[in-house]
């Protein structure tokens, strides 16, 4: 599908105006197996409010919580199968950091800054958690 440019400036303004909503959104793809997109509205929830890490408690928004460890049992799944995918990573350490602690987060980020340097959102991330 094509997106047009007007669609995506309306889009950026949203966000801005409401950076709660990117992590509203990082919780539905996560909660649709979309870890891909999911990782996306991380990084702008990152981008819009220095805040976002302490914002929302996903476990608590997800509605189920035997959904919510089955979805995040798939992802640490998809995390020992592909130890390369930074994505699913940061995704990880974003809910580890709620579910487990800082320091189980800070390991997964640094293994991704370690292999990939030029992940900025994974960089601003780690910082975070200093």
């Amino acid at each position: 599908r094509a997106t047009s440019s007007a669609s995506i400036t309306c889009l950026s303004q949203f966000f801005r105006a409401m950076p709660d909503s990117t992590l509203y959104l990082l919780l539905t793809s996560f909660a649709k197996g979309d870890f891909h997109e999911a990782i996306t509205y991380l990084s702008k929830g990152m981008d819009a409010d220095p805040n976002w890490l302490r914002k929302i408690r996903p476990r608590e928004l997800f509605g189920s919580a035997e959904e919510f460890a089955q979805k995040l049992a798939v992802l640490e799944a998809q995390v020992r199968q592909n130890s390369m995918d930074a994505d699913a990573k940061i995704l990880l350490a974003y809910f580890y950091c709620h579910e487990k602690g800082a320091s189980y987060a800070k390991s997964l980020l640094v293994e991704v800054t370690g292999a990939n340097p030029d992940r900025a959102d994974a960089a601003k991330f780690l910082e975070s958690l200093k």
